[in-house]
């Protein structure tokens, strides 16, 4: 019996349509990660608008220099992206270009996984690299991880990390959990197992039924389809003070071999207003400095368009933070698109640095992990 088993369940929350809420519970930070599931395009989401070579190698996918905000001399961001252009000027967002890894994997199982542990192919490393990290954290949380999504992902081995996509059910089903009698084969491994599922089940239902009961929120709309009703769970949950240092959510549909263009300015736009929703609910409620947002994606893509007006698997990428503790800025080096790696961009920051960055600067603790391999964090806060 694996703790999935008990949640995994299915989208449907019905919210009221009014102001957020004013007044929140105390809430300590949390992590809010965004998987761009399946090789988001790095250099379709922040353009080079003044790299001739980018035009001349993309003749059909690459955005038009007007169809891009410029951010600095040299780049744009996607026009689908629009409203995080605020964010941007704000100074609440920031970007790192070329995040990769030695020699990289095009394989999406892999590549994912190896994002998701924090650590290479032939690494013994085998949990989820915040599974490693947050038990040294010494706040009390309610639940260790909130993954709204299929899989657990980076929280992967975490004792007390659910899977949760609707908060009504979960409540209903978490209610039903038996649990074994703790005088029955007390030395049977089995036992002892779905005991332990059954009583970290039970412990994070009490937790999230204190939490609601306690406090009411209602949401303003969000936008309709799975990716935003999942960013209102987020919301909520956070509203509600549930205390977690992490929720995980997946937009999927970023491997773009055909037709790129229309269905990645869709999913850029899907993501773009979600996040928005999202950031401007949380300022309202007085959250946002407590909240940071992080995307990441298994790899980007190839810098060569192919005969289906799409791209490829590809290697490093530019990824964004979000949120009011976020020092703006664009860091990371501009990829080169004269100097390929095999027709892939090289990376120019190992993305294990953005992980020591958060484990460090976000939540004040040291990874002996990442610190022994010299992973050391970025100036991407405001500590």
């Amino acid at each position: 019996m694996q703790r999935r088993d008990f949640f995994r369940l299915m989208m449907g929350l019905p919210f009221a349509i009014a102001n957020p809420i004013a007044e929140a519970a105390s809430q300590q930070r949390t992590l809010v990660l965004i998987e761009l599931a399946g090789g988001n395009d790095a250099l379709s989401t922040l353009v080079p608008l003044k790299d001739p070579l980018y035009y001349k190698l993309r003749p059909n996918v690459a955005i038009p220099k007007d169809q891009a905000f410029a951010i600095s001399e040299q780049l744009g961001m996607h026009k689908s992206l629009a409203p995080l252009m605020p964010w941007w000027k704000k100074g609440q967002m920031a970007w790192i270009q070329g995040l990769g890894y030695d020699n990289p994997i095009r394989s999406h199982f892999t590549s994912l996984d190896v994002w998701e542990r924090g650590a290479l192919i032939n690494d013994a490393q085998s949990q989820g690299w915040l599974a490693s990290t947050l038990p040294k954290l010494k706040s009390n949380y309610d639940v260790q991880g909130i993954c709204l999504s299929n899989d657990l992902g980076p929280l992967s081995g975490l004792s007390g990390s659910v899977l949760l996509t609707d908060i009504d059910q979960f409540m209903t089903q978490s209610a039903r959990i038996s649990m074994p009698s703790d005088q029955i084969d007390v030395k049977n491994p089995a036992l002892d197992h779905i005991r332990s599922v059954s009583h970290q089940a039970k412990q994070a239902s009490d937790h999230l039924l204190q939490r609601f009961a306690k406090h009411h929120v209602t949401l303003p709309t969000f936008p309709s389809g799975t990716f935003g009703k999942r960013l209102a769970t987020a919301a909520e949950l956070i509203l509600s003070g549930v205390n977690t240092p992490v929720i995980k959510l997946t937009l999927s549909s970023f491997d773009t071999h055909n037709n790129q263009r229309q269905q990645h300015d869709t999913l850029l736009g899907l993501l773009a207003n979600g996040l928005n929703t999202f950031a401007t609910t949380l300022q309202q409620a007085g959250k946002w400095n407590d909240v940071l947002v992080m995307t990441y994606s298994e790899f980007g893509r190839r810098v060569t368009e192919n005969g289906s007006q799409g791209t490829d698997h590809g290697a490093a990428a530019a990824h964004f933070l979000l949120g009011g503790k976020v020092k703006s800025g664009i860091y990371g080096a501009q990829p080169n698109l004269a100097d390929l790696d095999d027709g892939d961009l090289k990376y120019s920051v190992d993305f294990r640095q953005l992980y020591a960055t958060i484990t460090r600067h976000w939540w004040g603790i040291h990874s002996d992990y990442l610190q022994a391999r010299g992973f050391h964090a970025l100036p991407l806060l405001n500590t």
